[in-house]
């Protein structure tokens, strides 16, 4: 009966579904117009499968948006959304049941459907456009798609946008299960125009993610109307939550303020007694929640070898929040300042249409973004920095001391006045920082007095419960580097990979003196100690793959955590416990280098090992050696598991990566680890994960011109594409929404008309089936590099089929002014530009150099004079390298070495004297890196 009213939910579902792609009139989903959203928006690719907008109206770039995140990560995004909804387990069994009935019991799905109700008009037009979007391509896609795949409603989207807010808030109920916040961790900074080379303002951005987790950063770029917009957002999110417009940008990282309280509701209160029935006390006020709780019960589904289980769980919001079960039997409301905030999608949008700082603050005031540090730079050299919360103030005022503490990290007495939230602290009142003198802002899980050098910003001034972050070493890292000297973007994309391990600088050299001082503990040690403590005294001190110490030292590290956890609230506060050098300090810390330098001749029998061949990424069936570390507190992290023995796995670090620079028109560059898509058959895979293991990034296309030039295919009606080699472009208009690419043919056909030869590339449009009657439009440039001025009109478009062979084509025109072509035809032909021979400019002789063999053109297959393919190659050493003019990241594809300078101060102010750190010489084919080098040097 249970499995019954499933399949009968499931059916309804899908009929709801089903009639919102088609065209049907049910609710969940509206009816598509005659005008389809592929009227007025296209969808672009770029040579590493970015997706690239362009659209009318918020709606349909949302619409193609959602398509192609089906595309890349239908399955990601869809059990996302389940999880959201309580739905997960259905589907994957087990695993996935307590985070159902944690999404059942906060009544997600309940609280998001009522908020899409009354959603404002961009909401509505983000989740609605979205979920058609998604759902089209699943219809488009249906024999690919899993069983288990069901259409998404407006309200999914919505419901999952409300689910990552409200789950990324402190959760202060002991031992009850709860999501793991889905960010944890970013780095971010942005410089000032006084602080660059080229005196324009650097913006840089880098979230990470667990690598095998439902939340993923998605790069893309939106274009809609007058607004263009770049950067990253997470899967199954229909607008980017980070990145820049043509004025402006910002990244968000996650903080770690308390927006959440615990209130442990009267379960016991004095009844008193209804004289007319003394039989039955009387209901009293407060006990009207909990019996609400108690009578309440929602259903969800766990899939396991019989079928489909029911099971349910309570779910009621009272007046402070959802109530959850404690493990101690009483009941509590959770106080979550972004639980019943739906606005975060239209503040996004708001921010990406913004120009300048005025406009960008006005959007922050809507206050919809719960718990991130928010990094703003501009085109005019503003920076501007918000340590952004929603959360209720829990004094009259924030003052700089409390005289009567109360720890709201545990949970609190509904009933006492003094635990209740105040007015939500406003905007206007959170700390914040504007051009700050010192020239740079950084947000690396900052205090917000801690975000650059000399703040105005005082930490006694702030509440812990407001901002709980300390001084780390990773944030003392990033202020030494910024404060030295003036950058640009090439230092910046090297400082992203810089594997500089300053906690482990602390560390070794403390390590090493309690060595010296002990010598009763170093006698009664295992062999093998001494050993590991020379490795660490000869060790530069970075997470290079071929650094032999790293592996000695993570192991040390791992041992000190896991006997000492329990002693230190946190890391920091085991880097402080050591750095006081008592005894019992040397004693644990001598005792775990002692038994890890036993464990490694037990594991690997030795303790000089390479770091990269114990410290693995993987990507489906490939696997490489990595860089980076989850120890020692680097810019650069690569997290794997802590490992006993053999190899192990990165499973978290970046998750997108981003340099902008502000000038006229922006220019960035970024990366994302392994590939835009998740489909292993895609090409796009893992097409990013060489870029990422030689620490280099991609530019990107950020222009309309540079987006078209650089798109490897177009979807949807109204299709533009720029031609490979050539200035240029080719315009199609299709019957039915579908993808086209030009292709370039390397050897054109011959033979050609009487003494006519090709003077630019021959393209193929290239398209699939259902408009075999494609027609197409040609607007190409040619310069006088190519031909003479006084001899364009003798050029003419010739276009090629096996039938016809080479014919003029019919409708084509020359504008001499602008030595602009442009002509128009149909169909799957070739197309080039030809004209007499004579005309071709003869090559100028260069001096003869040897060649291989495999580069050498055989002169049958391409002559004299004809450009090849060959040639355009040659000519395109930058291929995505647009010119200075096209707003482009023009900047030079380099591998960047991190390694950089050691600093010589210590994070805390204890003199700990140990042997300086070795630094590795630049190699000289990785440009940018010998002048960043040069830069830190000395920068202290």
């Amino acid at each position: 009966m249970k499995i019954h009213t499933q399949m009968r939910r499931i059916v309804g579902v899908l009929l709801v579904f089903c009639l919102g792609v088609m065209g049907g009139t049910a609710v969940a989903q509206p009816a598509m117009p005659s005008a389809t959203p592929w009227d007025e928006a296209t969808l672009y690719r770029d040579g590493y499968g970015t997706p690239h907008v362009h659209a009318g109206s918020i709606r349909s770039m949302a619409f193609a948006f959602g398509y192609a995140q089906a595309g890349d990560h239908l399955e990601s995004m869809l059990m996302a959304y389940r999880m959201a909804l309580g739905r997960a387990a259905a589907v994957g069994g087990e695993a996935f049941a307590e985070g159902d009935a944690f999404a059942i019991k906060i009544a997600n799905a309940e609280v998001s459907r009522a908020a899409m109700a009354e959603a404002d008009g961009v909401t509505r037009d983000l989740c609605e456009g979205f979920a058609l979007g998604i759902n089209t391509w699943i219809f488009d896609h249906k024999a690919d798609v899993p069983t288990w795949v069901e259409g998404v409603q407006p309200m999914d989207v919505l419901a999952y946008w409300h689910f990552l807010m409200v789950t990324s808030a402190p959760f202060d109920l002991p031992d009850v299960y709860h999501p793991e916040r889905p960010l944890q961790r970013a780095n971010a900074w942005a410089l000032a125009p006084s602080n660059t080379v080229d005196g324009k303002a650097l913006l840089v951005m880098a979230p990470h993610q667990y690598y095998r987790a439902p939340y993923q950063w998605y790069e893309a770029h939106l274009m809609v109307g007058k607004m263009n917009w770049a950067g990253a957002t997470l899967l199954g999110v229909p607008v980017l939550m980070m990145g820049h417009n043509t004025h402006l940008g910002w990244a968000l990282t996650p903080n770690k303020a308390d927006i959440a309280d615990f209130y442990r509701e009267n379960m016991d209160p004095s009844l008193s007694h209804n004289p007319n029935d003394i039989s039955r006390p009387s209901i009293v006020k407060d006990m009207a929640p909990v019996l609400s709780f108690m009578a309440t019960a929602k259903p969800y589904y766990v899939r396991n070898a019989g079928g489909l289980e029911e099971r349910s769980e309570p779910s009621y919001v009272g007046s402070r929040g959802p109530m959850l079960a404690g493990t101690d039997g009483a009941l509590y409301s959770w106080r979550n300042g972004a639980f019943g905030q739906f606005g975060g999608l239209r503040q996004l949008m708001q921010m990406a249409y913004a120009t300048d700082l005025a406009g960008f603050q006005e959007a922050m005031l809507l206050h919809q973004l719960p718990c991130f540090q928010v990094l703003y730079a501009d085109q005019v050299g503003n920076l501007f920095y918000l340590y952004n919360a929603r959360t209720g103030n829990r004094t009259t005022a924030i003052t700089a001391e409390d005289r009567n503490p109360i720890n709201w990290s545990k949970p609190l007495d509904a009933s006492r006045e003094r635990f209740a939230w105040d007015a939500i602290v406003a905007p206007g009142q959170l700390p914040s920082i504007v051009n700050p003198k010192a020239g740079y802002i950084q947000a690396c899980g900052t205090p917000p007095w801690l975000a650059t050098t000399d703040s105005d910003l005082v930490a006694g001034d702030w509440p812990t419960w407001l901002v709980p972050e300390e001084e780390s070493y990773r944030v003392f890292r990033v202020r030494q580097i910024l404060s030295s000297g003036r950058f640009t973007p090439a230092d910046m994309e090297a400082m992203l990979y810089d594997t500089y391990l300053p906690a482990a600088a602390d560390m070794v050299s403390l390590l090493l003196a309690m060595a010296e001082a002990r010598p009763d503990l170093l006698r009664a040690a295992h062999p093998d100690l001494v050993t590991g403590l020379t490795l660490l005294q000869n060790w530069n001190l970075t997470s290079d793959r071929d650094n032999e110490a790293l592996v000695y030292y993570n192991r040390w590290w791992a041992l000190m955590i896991a006997r000492h956890q329990a002693d230190f609230a946190s890391e920091a506060a085991l880097y402080r416990g050591l750095l006081e050098n008592s005894g019992a300090a040397q004693s644990y810390a001598l005792e775990a280098a002692n038994d890890a330098a036993r464990a490694m001749r037990n594991d690997f029998n030795r303790l000089a090992i390479p770091w990269g061949e114990v410290h693995r990424l993987r990507r489906g069936g490939r696997e490489e050696a990595m860089f980076g570390a989850d120890t020692g507190d680097a810019i650069f992290l690569a997290g794997n598991p802590v490992s006993l023995g053999g190899r192990s796995q990165t499973n978290f670090g970046y998750g997108f990566a981003m340099v902008v620079e502000f000038g006229e028109r922006p220019r960035a560059s970024s990366i994302v680890p392994f590939g835009a898509s998740e489909n292993p058959a895609s090409p796009h895979y893992s097409d990013q994960m060489d870029l990422f293991l030689d620490r280099r990034m991609k530019p990107t296309h950020f222009s309309y011109d540079g987006m078209t030039q650089n798109a490897t295919q177009g979807y949807g009606r109204h299709i533009v594409l720029g031609t490979p080699g050539l200035d240029g472009s080719c315009s199609f208009t299709l019957q039915r929404p579908g993808a086209v690419s030009l292709e370039a043919v390397k050897y054109p056909p011959r033979p050609y008309p009487g003494g006519q030869e090709p003077f630019t590339p021959t393209v193929r449009p290239v398209w699939e089936q259902g408009n075999d009657d494609l027609p197409w439009e040609l607007e190409w440039y040619v310069d006088e590099s190519s031909c003479k001025t006084e001899n364009l009109m003798r050029l003419r478009f010739h276009t090629y089929t096996p039938e016809d062979g080479w014919k003029p084509l019919l409708r084509q025109r020359l504008d001499t002014d602008g030595e602009t072509f442009t002509g128009s035809g149909s169909g799957a032909v070739m197309i080039t530009l030809m004209g007499p021979s004579d005309m071709l400019e003869k090559p100028e002789p260069v001096e003869e150099t040897t060649t291989p063999d495999d580069d050498v053109v055989d002169e049958e297959e391409a002559p004299s004079g004809a450009f090849t393919w060959e040639q355009r190659e040659e000519s395109e050493v930058a291929e995505v390298m647009p010119e200075e003019g096209d707003g482009e990241a023009g900047q030079e594809d380099q591998a960047h070495e991190p390694q950089m300078e050691a600093p010589t101060r210590r994070l805390y102010d204890l003199e700990i004297v140990g042997a300086p750190a070795e630094e590795a010489p630049p190699e000289p084919k990785k440009k940018g890196l010998r002048g960043l080098l040069k830069k830190f040097r000395n920068s202290e």
